[in-house]
């Protein structure tokens, strides 16, 4: 998938993480996000610049702010070592969606998340799921251990991305019978059925779209 570089400027580099167990999901909390915005409010909080890795946004585009095996500032809690929370960041990828996607009394809010911006999020997670294998959950920031906040609100699509990582799991368990059974899978075979599966997605998000216009 094509990711745009930030070329943000941090105060100094982040630390590396140790391993990945996770990702972590957001909105923006604003109707509109640049990466420099997100730089910006960040720095302002004295951190060492944007927290999350990456900013996927109303338009589908996709951009790193942060390395992607850095430990980032996303869902800290301040726990002590040992304690629940403390891994928050330094075990987790963090993925910030421009939106509003919370009920608000007054002001405008997204109340759906636009097929162009999901397809690219379920894009985004495929490419980390191969890329670090040992994750295991995707998570809301709300689910967070120790998290009190709404992120990324009621109307965010959790549940489309969290079924990325579960058809992941049983496509492993495919594969793995498969092995067993003749030796013969490659990994053409994963690429193909991950091909298959984008096709699909994107067939039911655009069939979706054509009803709703109608």
């Amino acid at each position: 998938m094509d990711i745009i570089k930030s070329n943000l400027v941090f105060k100094t580099l982040p630390k590396k993480r140790k391993r990945t167990r996770g990702i972590v999901l957001h909105h923006t909390a604003s109707l509109k996000a640049t990466p420099e915005w997100v730089h910006e409010i960040h720095l302002k909080r004295h951190w060492l610049g944007a927290g999350y890795h990456y900013l996927v946004r109303l338009d589908g585009t996709c951009h790193i702010l942060r390395a992607d095996d850095a430990i980032g500032a996303h869902c800290g809690v301040n726990a002590p070592y040992g304690k629940s929370g403390y891994n928050n960041n330094r075990e987790t990828v963090g993925i910030a969606f421009e939106g509003y996607f919370h009920y608000r009394a007054q002001g405008v809010y997204h109340d759906k998340m636009e097929f162009r911006q999901l397809l690219a999020g379920q894009e985004l997670i495929k490419h980390l799921l191969k890329k670090y294998p040992d994750i295991t959950f995707i998570k809301a920031h709300k689910e967070m251990p120790l998290c009190r906040t709404a992120c990324p609100g009621d109307y965010f699509p959790m549940d489309k991305f969290k079924k990325v990582l579960d058809y992941d799991l049983v496509k492993d368990d495919v594969k793995t019978d498969v092995n067993r059974a003749d030796g013969d899978a490659t990994d053409n075979t994963e690429d193909d059925i991950m091909e298959l599966r984008t096709i699909i997605d994107r067939a039911i998000c655009v069939l979706n779209e054509a009803a709703r216009i109608k």
